[in-house]
């Protein structure tokens, strides 16, 4: 199955994304992240809870247990985290089937984050740092993020109305979308991908086209910028060069000027944690 997104959708996710100026994101029914609203990184406080207190797996597991049980449940919710913060979650249900995830946050209600991540912060000499990064998040009373989640349920239930999120079964493409997101590390030519769907290259580019909104050269770059960009966020020590190698670049600074062209930041920007600004709609959808 392959989760399609119509220009529309990601525009509502940017839009929303400003306007809380809060991280609003999509991900895939496997926890994966197809799309960030207005290119949101994750907020500074969670940077230092998961970077400097170690806690970047407590926080994927709290999650994925959320995912899950929104998913069981069939509902959108709100929770607190491990370290304080809300969150909201929708799963997204097309015809029955769930097709991944609305997520957004973070928010701050207390004054303070929890006790736990207080305690360990104190113990590695990083107090100063998770309180500034705790009062830079958005705050909001619990009444005001109950209605955020009422207005981010009428965007989903509008978005899934529209069919701005749509999947498509084992289709003619299912085969090539498959291999290349199974060998990001390669690049494949159009000549290529007609030859394995035995088609002719001015089919496949004008079919292809058609339904995802882009070519086969520009999908590819896509998909290895999103994942360049989960390798920064989650690996920063990893370096840049190494992650454009990874991903089929052997040149390291045309990497970083094709990461900045279709991101509108460079991997050292969002690297070193500073908040790029805000692309528009034509912009962040290529």
């Amino acid at each position: 199955m392959q989760i399609v997104f119509q220009p529309k959708m990601k525009r509502l996710l940017d839009h929303f994304s400003v306007l809380f100026d809060s991280r609003i994101i999509y991900l895939t029914a496997e926890g994966r992240i197809l799309y960030s609203g207005s290119n949101q990184p994750n907020c500074a406080f969670c940077k230092v809870v998961q970077q400097q207190l170690g806690l970047l797996e407590t926080c994927r597991d709290w999650d994925k247990q959320m995912q899950q049980k929104a998913a069981r449940e069939k509902t959108t919710l709100t929770y607190c985290c491990h370290a304080g913060l809300y969150e909201i979650i929708r799963p997204v249900f097309v015809r029955n089937s769930l097709v991944g995830y609305i997520m957004m946050g973070q928010f701050r209600s207390a004054s303070e984050p929890s006790d736990t991540v207080k305690r360990l912060a104190r113990q590695k000499a990083a107090s100063d740092a998770l309180t500034a990064a705790y009062e830079s998040v958005p705050a909001f009373p619990l009444a005001k993020i109950a209605h955020i989640q009422q207005l981010l349920d009428a965007i989903a239930d509008y978005i899934i109305q529209c069919e701005f999120v749509t999947k498509t079964g084992r289709g003619e493409f299912d085969a090539l979308l498959s291999h290349i997101q199974a060998n990001p590390e390669a690049w494949l030519s159009l000549d290529a991908a007609a030859q394995m769907l035995c088609k002719s290259p001015s089919y496949v580019a004008h079919q292809f086209r058609e339904r995802y909104g882009c070519g086969v050269r520009h999908y590819q770059i896509q998909l290895k910028l999103q994942l360049a960009e989960e390798s920064l966020r989650q690996s920063p020590t990893l370096p840049v060069k190494t992650i454009a190698q990874r991903l089929g670049f052997e040149d390291a600074l045309y990497f970083s000027r094709l990461f900045k062209k279709y991101k509108g930041y460079s991997p050292t920007l969002l690297r070193h944690g500073q908040k790029p600004e805000p692309l528009t709609g034509g912009e962040a959808n290529g």
